[in-house]
């Protein structure tokens, strides 16, 4: 591996199918559901754990000394497991959550490269809603405002922070309508030449919030698209 970077952003916003595309790169490899930043987090809050013998074990500089290496090693191995190929990206909403992103720059002494998949917030709660219609589950909306509202948040913060240059936002309408140009960013991102993808497959999402939200919550949603310029309180 010689470079690494991230898929995250919003809940039903394209990261998935992101992935897929990327795949198709023979150059590229990505695990389009990763348990990497949970794993990789535990073993980077061992180091500040404030157990007193955990704590004991750690005060040793030369164990702090190899810190960073044995970090980054615990990445790279993790990903021998799965492909020889040199870029790699990891997919998993919270990698844009300002604590990892403070953790990969302190691995890594350097900001990472994050592309966050957004849409519309109103599309995305009628896309959960189409979601759970379509496997016959009951549509519950307040346990799930509290699941996405974390997502939501963790990204509006990164994005009006410090961090905001290290995060790349891709539309998930633009994605489906504009591939060849969305893709285009993506690499420029990346820093990596284009790659011409196929996109056979991909369709446009039919989901119209207006017959499916009521208008308290259209109006609501409508507000939240933060990258857009909307004020929301």
């Amino acid at each position: 591996m010689n470079k690494l970077f991230f898929i995250a952003g919003l809940p039903r916003s394209g990261k998935t199918l992101l992935g897929e595309i990327l795949n198709q790169n023979a150059n590229m490899f990505g695990l389009l559901h990763s348990p990497l930043c949970e794993m990789l987090w535990r073993q980077y809050d061992l180091w500040k754990d404030k157990n007193e013998f955990t704590q004991y074990d750690f005060k040793d500089p030369r164990v702090q000394k190899i810190k960073s290496k044995y970090l980054k090693n615990f990445i790279f191995d993790f990903y021998k497991n799965f492909t020889a190929k040199k870029i790699i990206f990891d997919v998993k909403l919270s990698w844009n959550n300002h604590p990892n992103i403070e953790m990969h720059r302190k691995i890594f002494n350097k900001k990472p490269k994050i592309i966050c998949c957004v849409r519309n917030i109103e599309d995305i709660m009628a896309s959960f809603y189409l979601h759970f219609d379509k496997q016959k589950r009951f549509w519950d909306l307040e346990p799930l405002k509290e699941n996405f509202f974390s997502d939501y948040w963790n990204l509006r913060e990164s994005y009006l922070s410090k961090y905001q240059n290290c995060l790349l936002l891709v539309e998930y309408n633009k994605l489906v309508t504009e591939p060849n140009e969305t893709l285009k960013k993506v690499y420029e991102f990346i820093e990596e030449p284009v790659f011409k993808h196929s996109f056979n497959n991909l369709k446009k999402s039919k989901t119209d919030p207006v017959k499916i939200l009521t208008k308290k919550q259209l109006a609501y949603y409508t507000k939240m698209s933060f990258w857009r310029g909307h004020k929301y309180r």
